[in-house]
């Protein structure tokens, strides 16, 4: 059980059986799709928020958090802070894991209103080729809405069974799964719902999920980079397999804020809004739980304050109507209830109805701060005398797991690069010292097969640790992913291992043992 306080599945490391870009960010830089900021820019003060306020939001998170990736700020509609921990940039989209199902509530939203079907709907009459020969009663009885609700009356999330089966036919897995218990009494975190509910949108539009929405939700809002996984059935995942930047992020919790209008039109109904934000069913009964609040259509209910999407490893965006706010937050951490804790202890408590008095130097220390965060480097020296003996010599590998042949590391005087050699693969990664350098280097086809990730964009730092070992950071810039490589020379042999910060599964790398050739 992660340490976040609700359940998650264990086999995401397995769901890349058969996943493919439904939009890829190459395509989009391309074609010259650049997100455009329609946000207004004001200062804390004038929206009543002390610059104080979110300074101390940023210092918490920097203190308790092991990976703050970003933050967008609006009040009252407009932008008051913004900021992204360098290597990761404004500009591109990031992974955000299980917040993907409050966008695919939306789609479900629009095809209501397209009378193209209802929440009570029964869910087997979209799906009469996948059903059990002898269908249960719970399963005749289960209803769209409690897909929404993940109150299926199942007692385990079917993902496991759905993914981890290599043949076709998820939808035929999920109605396979043991359904204990009438629907809409129990409530268990599923992704197979949500993976239903983005099949059942392609099932009466004739359209992937991703496709669905372009011209209804993303393309109104200036979001044109949305790359979306899809299954190997190929229908987008729904529950999970979206990326979009911060400001998107943010875009969309406004949408919501503002009951559905945007730029004057209204794009999804407010009703619909608000059945999505309220508690449509239990999720438990600690009253400071955040994962207790009860559950909507894909949201979470906050405790004390408004409801929020929310996905694995810190990503969220928080929508508070009572206080006219909406913050996006991309991070890595185990520990989600770091930036809860921090929006709840540091920013709710100061938010003030009215407009605050001007504070210019406040202001303006707020601004130094935001344009100066950094994720940290590698620590360590910037050379040994190893460096000489190693420097271009290649590097032959035992066979291993990750089928990594061979290597060759090139020491420089300001950043090492290194190339890795795999199968007919060849990449570069280039790693400066007490800075990060971007590199286009095939991060998941080396060292991260399992999970979803933009392969060719990362930023390394690097550092000697001993005079005989060398450490290599990596940032996959799209993603929460941080992965340490670990170079220990002996001689003419070179034992490399490394471990990856985050992950639902393993997170050590195989062991590599190689040796120099001349």
């Amino acid at each position: 059980m992660m340490s976040f306080a609700r359940p998650l599945p264990r086999l995401f490391l397995l769901i890349c059986l058969g996943f493919s870009w439904q939009f890829s960010l190459a395509d989009a830089h391309s074609h010259g799709l650049v997100v455009e900021n329609q946000f207004i820019e004001s200062t804390p003060e004038a929206e009543g928020v002390p610059s104080s306020a979110i300074r101390k939001f940023v210092d918490r998170l920097e203190k308790n958090s092991p990976s703050a990736h970003s933050f967008v700020l609006l009040r009252h509609g407009k932008k008051i802070a913004e900021a992204w921990w360098a290597p990761y940039r404004k500009q591109e989209v990031h992974q955000i894991w299980s917040m993907s199902k409050s966008v695919t509530s939306a789609a479900i939203g629009f095809a209501v209103a397209e009378k193209r079907l209802g929440i009570y709907d029964p869910v087997i009459k979209f799906f009469p080729d996948d059903l059990p020969s002898q269908p249960s009663e719970h399963l005749k009885n289960l209803r769209v809405k409690d897909l929404l609700t993940m109150s299926t009356g199942q007692e385990q999330d079917p993902f496991e069974a759905m993914f981890m089966a290599t043949d076709p036919g998820l939808a035929r897995i999920f109605f396979a799964q043991p359904f204990d218990h009438k629907p809409g009494t129990l409530f268990v975190y599923n992704s197979g719902a949500t993976y239903m509910l983005s099949a059942i949108i392609q099932k009466v539009t004739g359209q992937k999920l991703v496709d669905y929405l372009r011209p209804r939700l993303f393309e109104p809002l200036g979001i044109y980079q949305h790359p979306w996984e899809q299954s190997r059935d190929g229908i987008t995942y729904g529950g999970f397999g979206l990326y979009l930047t911060t400001e998107d992020i943010a875009k969309f919790g406004q949408l919501y804020l503002n009951q559905g209008a945007w730029n004057g039109k209204q794009l999804l109904p407010a009703e619909w809004i608000a059945m999505s934000a309220a508690k449509q069913v239990s999720n438990g009964s600690n009253p400071e739980g955040f994962w207790d609040q009860g559950y909507g259509f894909q949201f979470w209910r906050n405790v004390g304050y408004g409801y929020r999407a929310d996905g694995a490893f810190g990503q969220f965006c928080f929508i508070l109507p009572e206080y006219d706010l909406v913050l996006a937050v991309t991070s890595g951490s185990q520990d989600m209830r770091i930036t809860l804790d921090s929006v709840w202890q540091e920013l709710i408590p100061q938010l003030q109805a009215g407009t605050l008095a001007a504070a210019p130097a406040e202001n303006a220390r707020l601004r130094k701060q935001l344009s100066q965060l950094v994720l940290p480097v590698a620590e360590g020296k910037r050379s040994s005398a190893l460096a000489k003996l190693w420097s271009g010599k290649r590097i032959a590998f035992d066979s291993n797991e990750l089928g990594i042949s061979s290597a060759v590391i090139e020491f420089g005087s300001t950043a090492t690069q290194i190339t890795f050699n795999r199968d007919d693969l060849s990449a570069r990664l280039e790693a400066g010292y007490q800075h990060w350098v971007d590199s286009e280097f095939a991060f998941d086809e080396y060292f991260h097969p399992n999970v979803f990730a933009v392969a060719n964009n990362v930023a390394s730092s690097a550092a000697w640790v001993h005079k005989n070992h060398f450490v290599v950071k990596m940032v996959c810039r799209h993603t929460h992913h941080t992965l340490t490589l670990n170079f220990r020379f002996s001689g003419d042999k070179v034992i490399v291992d490394g471990e990856r910060d985050l992950d639902f599964g393993e997170r050590k790398l195989p062991v590599l043992t190689g040796k120099r050739t001349p």
